[in-house]
């Protein structure tokens, strides 16, 4: 049987750096990587270029499918 795949705040997909994805309350998607990321917001139908970690959701955050490579090759997946 197959695990839920755990969620990371914002805090640990910042200071560990792998790539991760948010959906916040209002339907936005958050996608960050290292030390940037794009917010898209569907019903504005934009996309927000991110440089200030200040601005992201507290989470939970997702391990995108690059993002638990990373963590798995850093040994940092719990």
């Amino acid at each position: 049987m197959l695990g839920q795949a755990p969620s990371y705040s914002c805090y640990d997909v910042v200071a560990l750096g792998f790539e991760a994805r948010c959906l916040d309350a209002e339907g936005r998607v958050y996608l960050w990587h290292d030390d940037c990321g794009l917010c898209v917001d569907a019903r504005e139908q934009s996309t927000t270029l991110i440089s200030d970690a200040a601005l992201l959701p507290e989470g939970p955050w997702l391990a995108t499918r690059l993002g638990v490579e990373e963590l798995l090759a850093g040994e940092l997946w719990r």
